[in-house]
C-alpha cells in the first residue's frame, strides 16, 4: 500500500506540474499579446498624431532635436540642426509678394546687410512701394530684388534667392516672380473674391504653394510648407492660426529661411513695424540713400546679422 500510495502522489504532483507548466506558457503568451498589441497601439497613435500634426514630422538634424510645433512672428527661430546647403555654403531664401507691405519693410534689413558684403546688390533691386489697399500698410516703401545672386566671405559661399509669389495686389498670375514682378499669364483669382474662406483651401494659399513648390527645393519648401500653413503663430492671439490665415484675406505671408553649419532658421513677419516708414513720409529714394541712420532698420540689420555668415 505504501509504494502504491508513493506511486499515487508522484503522477499527481507530475499532473499538477504539467497544469502549472500550462498556465505558465499562457501567461507568457498573454504578456506577449499585451507587449505586442501595445505596441501597436502606440505606433497608431502616432501615425494618428502626425497626421493631425500634433507630432511633428520631422524636418532633419540631429536626434536630440525637435522642430518646434508652432511658429513665432517677427522673431529667429531655428527648425532644424541639418544644414541644407552644401559644405561651405549658407543658402538664403526670400519668399515674399511683390505688393507685400512686410516685404518691403524688411527688404531694408536685408538689403542693408547684404550690402556690407556684398555691394554688387545695389544693382539688383529696385524702389517699390507696396498694395495701396492695405489700409494703414499701403504704401509702404521697400526694394525688390530682381535676381538671385551669391557672394563669398570668409571662406563661405552665401547664396540669396528671392521669390515673389503674387504681384501688386495679390492677383494671383503665372510668372509673378522676380522673373517677372508683374505677371503676364492668367488670372487665378482676386483677392476681393476670395474673403473668410476656411484655413487652407484659399485659392491664394494654393496657388502660392504651387509657386513656392516649383522653385524652393524641397527640403525648403517642406519647412516653409509646414510653418506657414500648418504650425500655428504662438505669439499672435488667438494662438491658434497658422501664418496664411492671420489676416481676414488668407495669404502666404513673406518669410525668410536661411540654411548653414549652424542648421535651418526662419524669419516670419515684419522686422520692424511697416507704417513706421510711411509715418516719417520716407520715399524709396530717401531711404536708399540713409537707411543705415534710421534706427529701427539698422536694429532690424543687427537682428538679422548674426544669421548671415
Amino acid at each position: 500500500m505504501a509504494n502504491k500510495s508513493y506511486k499515487q502522489r508522484k503522477k499527481e504532483r507530475q499532473e499538477q506540474a504539467a497544469v502549472e507548466a500550462k498556465k505558465q506558457a499562457v501567461r507568457q503568451n498573454t504578456r506577449k499579446i499585451t507587449a505586442i498589441s501595445a505596441v501597436a497601439g502606440a505606433i497608431i497613435i502616432v501615425a494618428i498624431l502626425i497626421m493631425m500634426h500634433v507630432i511633428p514630422v520631422s524636418l532633419g538634424g540631429n536626434s536630440g532635436f525637435t522642430a518646434p510645433q508652432n511658429g513665432v512672428w517677427g522673431q529667429f527661430l531655428q527648425v532644424s540642426t541639418s544644414d541644407f546647403a552644401a559644405p561651405g555654403h549658407e543658402n538664403i531664401y526670400y519668399v515674399s509678394w511683390i505688393g507685400c507691405p512686410i516685404g518691403a519693410a524688411d527688404s531694408w534689413a536685408i538689403y542693408g546687410s547684404m550690402k556690407q558684403y556684398y555691394g554688387g546688390v545695389t544693382s539688383l533691386v529696385y524702389g517699390h512701394y507696396s498694395d495701396p489697399n492695405e489700409g494703414s500698410y499701403a504704401n509702404i516703401p521697400g526694394l525688390i530684388f530682381t535676381s538671385p545672386f551669391s557672394f563669398t566671405h570668409s571662406g563661405v559661399n552665401v547664396s540669396f534667392t528671392p521669390l515673389y509669389l503674387y504681384n501688386e495686389t495679390m492677383f494671383g498670375e503665372e510668372g509673378s516672380n522676380y522673373n517677372n514682378p508683374n505677371g503676364n499669364g492668367v488670372l487665378i483669382t482676386n483677392a476681393s473674391q476670395n474673403f473668410n474662406v476656411a484655413p487652407g483651401s484659399s485659392k491664394v494659399v494654393q496657388y502660392g504653394l504651387t509657386v513656392a513648390s516649383g522653385n524652393l527645393p524641397s527640403s525648403i519648401y517642406k519647412i516653409y510648407d509646414q510653418y506657414e500653413t500648418v504650425y500655428p503663430i504662438s505669439n499672435v492671439p488667438p494662438d491658434t492660426h497658422a501664418s496664411d490665415n492671420l489676416s481676414e484675406q488668407p495669404h502666404l505671408t513673406t518669410i525668410m529661411i536661411i540654411t548653414d553649419s549652424k542648421g535651418t532658421f526662419i524669419f516670419n513677419g515684419p522686422m520692424f513695424s511697416p507704417p513706421y516708414l510711411t509715418s516719417n513720409s520716407y520715399t524709396y529714394s530717401y531711404l536708399l540713400q540713409n537707411y543705415n541712420s534710421i534706427a529701427d532698420i539698422t536694429d532690424a540689420m543687427n537682428q538679422l546679422n548674426p544669421y548671415i555668415l
